[in-house]
């Protein structure tokens, strides 16, 4: 988990090089981030299923094997296209990782420490979020962005010695068939709605898509009525049968979404705005290591002997007062002022991650770990795809609304719509015809200040979407109760 964290949080560092190297455009930019978040969410549910039935520690070295051969072809990718497939790639066996992982732990551990187990998980795996900026911007600097790849490839080598040495195969799950076309479906479905996600919003060329989503929804459910009960795993599995679990799922969305728009915004402004090579920008957010890895040791007890609904409540609250906390940035802001944002934030994160865990694993058998874990996992991964697709979009336009409202639109009217994705790619050097006419100093003025509105603007929405998160949680999540053993 650790390695996967690290690299989809190491990309970000590496966007603006590479939109120069590969003259990315904005909307490529978010599809190297989002083709890797919208595989996982499309297929982590259905993998932990079937992790259940086949082994999790199958699953496990099959999605490190996966993984690094993906990335392996993102090191050589000649252009953004070849490097967004690659990514794909890289889904299909992060996806493996993440359905199996956490259901590994929990079956290793019992309720009365699971908490603890998992605040230990999180808190690597808060490390490697934090720490990826940092390690990202380090090999961008000294070695380019094709090192943010490069390096999972003995990374995961080595991960998969280990697993093979260290872990034993769980038992087979249950006798029963699986449900290959329940599966599928809830798999296409939830890519379906993703990708109408990513894409856009409000457009006609959007309906089929709507359509074929629910087409999918529709035809599941009536179908699930006339198999025999014994292929399909609704009577007998709690996750269909408890309404906290479809509020945690919600919740987990809507702090993932949270966390990851106010990332990508703000490496976006660390770099763009301020003018920070890479890897001094990933030092910027190093109080964020500290205080995500030290949140999630000391909360991870907590987490697990605390109602649930509570816990999640005050982790979302405190991320949403950091995110806030952003609203202070400014073209002109010192490093200080980041600080608060770090450190509020850094402690929901850090409560946020065992405590969702914990609730997820807690709801159900021994049987069905794979499931709970992987439909968890789902809503998290979404709500990555959700946060940077939703809040980017209102980023750009928000740039977009600036840049038409200035003396760019008097002086460069034909000119305007490339020049304001260009700012909402992060590229704020004047271009030549601006440069060449004497207005250099005057453009950099205004689309800095430009990328700072539309970076408060987002950053509000962001906070928005994890305050919401904290009320879903008290309204919807109960006490799971102890999960029955197997």
């Amino acid at each position: 988990m650790g390695l996967l964290e690290l690299d989809a949080t190491a990309i970000y560092v590496a966007l603006p090089q590479l939109s120069r190297m590969l003259d990315g455009s904005f909307e490529q930019l978010q599809w190297v981030v989002n083709a890797y978040a919208l595989t996982l969410a499309t297929l982590v549910l259905l993998f932990g299923a079937l992790a259940d039935r086949f082994g999790h520690r199958r699953f496990l070295l099959a999605g490190i094997a996966l993984f690094v051969a993906a990335s392996a072809g993102a090191t050589a990718a000649p252009s953004v296209e070849s490097l967004i497939a690659f990514r794909v790639g890289q889904g299909f066996g992060g996806a493996m990782i993440f359905a199996v992982t956490p259901a590994i732990l929990a079956g290793e551990y019992g309720s009365k420490v699971r908490g603890v187990a998992f605040g230990v998980f999180t808190s690597v795996s808060g490390l490697a979020v934090a720490i990826g900026p940092l390690v990202g911007g380090l090999l961008v600097d000294f070695a380019g962005w094709r090192s943010i790849f490069l390096i999972n490839v003995p990374v995961g080598l080595l991960l998969l010695f280990v697993v093979l040495v260290k872990t034993k195969e769980s038992p087979g799950a249950a006798k029963r068939r699986f449900d290959w076309f329940g599966g599928a479906s809830v798999a296409a479905s939830v890519g379906l709605l993703t990708f109408l996600v990513l894409v856009g919003f409000s457009s006609p060329r959007m309906v089929p898509f709507v359509g074929a989503a629910l087409l999918v929804f529709a035809v599941a459910a009536v179908f699930r009525r006339w198999i025999p009960k014994r292929t399909v795993r609704v009577d007998k599995n709690p996750i269909l049968r408890k309404s906290s679990f479809y509020g945690l799922s919600l919740v987990a969305l809507l702090g993932s979404a949270a966390l990851s728009a106010t990332m990508f915004l703000l490496v976006s402004y660390l770099q763009n705005v301020r003018g920070y090579a890479p890897a001094l920008a990933g030092a910027q957010l190093l109080p964020w290591t500290i205080v995500i890895a030290a949140s999630s040791l000391a909360f991870g007890r907590v987490a697990g002997g605390h109602r649930p609904g509570h816990t999640l409540a005050f982790s979302l609250l405190m991320l949403s007062g950091g995110v806030l906390a952003g609203l202070a940035m400014s073209p002109t802001a010192t490093w200080l002022t980041l600080l608060p944002m770090m450190v509020i934030s850094g402690m929901g994160v850090g409560l946020l991650q065992p405590a969702r865990m914990t609730a997820a694993t807690s709801m159900v058998s021994r049987d069905s770990l794979g499931e709970a874990s992987g439909l968890n996992q789902t809503s998290y991964l979404l709500g990555t795809v959700v946060g940077v697709a939703v809040v980017g979009y209102f980023f750009r336009e928000l740039v977009s609304n600036d840049i038409r409202g200035s003396w760019l639109s008097v002086r460069y009217p034909e000119q305007l719509p490339d020049l304001a994705n260009a700012v909402a790619s992060g590229r704020l050097e004047p271009p030549s015809y601006v440069l060449r006419d004497g207005f250099g100093g005057q453009f950099t003025d205004t689309v800095e200040v430009a990328f700072a509105d539309a970076f408060r603007g987002a950053v509000s929405l962001a906070a928005g979407m994890a305050l919401l998160g904290a009320v879903l949680a008290l309204a919807l999540i109960r006490n799971p109760g102890a999960r029955v053993e197997s």
